[in-house]
């Protein structure tokens, strides 16, 4: 007959070996016995099994691990983890544009001149005048954003900018001649617009062969392209709520020689006037120390499917090298400081936390990878350890879900240069990766029933069980045992003893330990009745000299010269 029966334990060995005893004692049903016939057989002395033993049993075979479950079995090495994947999230990072208005920001000049009377009208009826005059810079524009916290220089954009030359009076025509210069403060950079100047840094100058000739209004177009802010006339003064100000000062000096040329003999007074009209100046990008909100949220991670021997609320784990994982990606130039707190929760437990210290997520970065244990701090491969005393006490109870909470994030106050406007995303992933690696703390208590004897033994009647076997284990967890006898409702049998106390060394795969075990089941009432199973009682602990070893698919348990004794005899009904 087949009888399933689960080898979760070495006490299933010893069950299936009385069992089996039972199941020889049975007659063939072939045979047709009259029903008058008493069939009652009682079998005297001490009946003893000759040793026997057993295939390795593997781990992968004796636990029973949900398919979809949380522990997992490394496809390479066969090493089981609690492995959970989180949520991913993202947020963006932006420091907002900044645009400055540069209107009525310019004081223009205003040039004179006499014309002389001349007797007659020829090609010397001419006068040169050297102009040396100023504009002075006068811009001013608050509600910067408060993002930018130091402003070193800028690159910009302005929208219409032109110097603008105007004549007044008709009595000559006016030139600027060659080489006429319009020079900016030092802490501007300018690019001409226009085919008759060249630009070289802060200084304009006139190009064209002849000169420029004046009309009432002559319009050159330039750019203004970059706005140095340390230690100049540019100055940036940082505020809290968008109260930020930008200030723009100095002057723009013009020297060069202009001509007039007279259109009549009369003479008289002329005015050149000179100013700078701009409408604005878009700020582009800067290189500055900014700071900007950093949202970063990392969602719950829950821990479903574990098996019952790690949930257990009697069970403490001392996991050895517990692994929190977070991945990001920051595009952007801003390298960003991170810390919080793990918080794990669980049903009638207290929540448990630890403190992440400040975690530097360097700029540019599409994918960091960041591991929170308990060993070691430091770059190793492409991972950035970071190490976190106690980090195994927030799971030695095995969390419903793990969090991580007051997340603090700052960006790194250090010069970066960044472009205004533009927003830049940064992804986080987060997932628990632990080996089922234990301590000397874990302690796991877990109990089974290996239980339906019954319909083999309903019908015998005996007084004790001896049994005795070897065990080789090579699982890197010591393992002691006790038992009681169950009815097949799962009651204890109270006239039913189990005397076990066995204790089994932790091993290791190549490097097993092997142990006796000796157990008896015994009564007080004479014979044993009712007896469907028993319930095991399983204590599991570490060592220090495990703590290394991680529990593998491929790790086993072995019974070897295993001898059952019946004391007194047997007695079955098989009627």
């Amino acid at each position: 007959m087949k009888r399933k029966i689960k080898y979760g334990t070495i006490a299933g060995v010893c069950a299936l070996g009385m069992i089996g005893l039972n199941s020889c004692l049975k007659m063939d049903e072939a045979y047709d016995l009259e029903k008058d016939i008493d069939m009652t057989v009682t079998m005297g002395g001490n009946l003893t099994i000759p040793g026997s033993s057993t295939e390795k049993m593997k781990l992968k075979d004796l636990l029973d691990m949900e398919e979809d479950g949380v522990v997992v079995a490394n496809e390479i090495t066969g090493d089981y983890s609690i492995v959970q994947e989180g949520e991913k999230n993202s947020t963006t990072v932006q420091v907002p544009e900044v645009t400055v208005d540069m209107t009525g920001g310019f004081e223009g000049v205003e040039f004179g001149f006499n014309v002389p009377q001349l007797p007659v009208i020829d090609e010397n009826s001419f006068v040169e005048e050297t102009f040396d005059e100023v504009i002075r810079i006068n811009v001013s524009q608050n509600d910067i954003t408060s993002d930018i916290r130091q402003l070193n220089n800028a690159v910009t954009n302005c929208v219409r900018t032109y110097l603008v030359f105007s004549k007044i009076g008709y009595l000559a025509d006016l030139e600027l001649m060659e080489d006429f210069s319009i020079e900016f403060p030092n802490y501007i950079t300018v690019e001409s617009e226009d085919a008759n100047w060249t630009a070289n840094g802060n200084r304009l100058t006139l190009t064209k062969a002849g000169g420029l000739e004046v009309t009432a209004t002559t319009r050159v177009k330039f750019q203004i392209t970059k706005v140095d802010f340390v230690g100049t006339d540019a100055v940036f003064t940082p505020g809290n709520y968008e109260n930020g100000v930008i200030a723009l000062g100095g002057e723009i000096r013009l020297n060069g020689k202009i001509k007039a040329t007279a259109r009549n003999t009369q003479g008289g007074d002329m005015t050149l006037k000179v100013d700078v009209e701009s409408e604005s100046m878009n700020i582009e990008s800067v290189e500055a120390i900014v700071d900007p909100k950093v949202d970063i949220e990392i969602k719950p991670i829950k821990l479903n499917d574990m098996p019952d021997f790690l949930t257990e609320n009697e069970v403490m784990l001392d996991l050895t090298d517990p692994r929190v994982f977070i991945t990001l990606s920051n595009p952007s130039p801003l390298a960003v400081e991170l810390s919080g707190t793990l918080i794990a929760r669980k049903t009638d437990k207290e929540d448990k936390m630890v403190n992440i210290p400040v975690i530097t997520v360097p700029d540019n970065n599409t994918e960091f990878k960041i591991c929170i244990n308990q060993i070691k701090d430091g770059l190793e491969g492409d991972i950035n350890y970071v190490k976190v005393e106690g980090l195994s006490s927030i799971i030695e109870n095995i969390p419903e879900e793990i969090e991580m909470t007051e997340v603090k994030t700052q960006v790194v106050q250090e010069p970066v240069t960044i472009n205004l406007g533009e927003e830049f995303t940064v992804e986080t992933d987060y997932r628990i990766d632990t080996p089922l690696m234990f301590g000397p703390r874990t302690t796991i208590n877990y109990s089974e029933a290996i239980d339906g004897w019954d319909a083999d033994l309903e019908d015998a009647e005996f007084s004790c069980i001896e049994a005795s076997m070897v065990v080789i284990n090579e699982i890197p967890l010591g393992i002691s045992l006790t038992a009681d006898a169950i009815d097949k409702e799962g009651n204890k049998l109270s006239n039913v003893t189990v005397d076990m106390n066995a204790n089994v060394k932790s091993g290791s795969m190549g490097n097993p330990t092997s142990q006796e075990v000796v157990f008896s089941v015994t009564t007080s009432d004479g014979n044993i009745k009712g007896l469907d199973g028993i319930k095991l009682y399983i204590k599991a602990n570490a060592s220090e000299n495990t703590s290394s070893v991680a529990l593998n698919e491929n790790q086993s348990i072995q019974i070897t010269d295993l001898k059952l004794s019946l004391k007194g005899g047997i007695t079955m009904d098989l009627n």
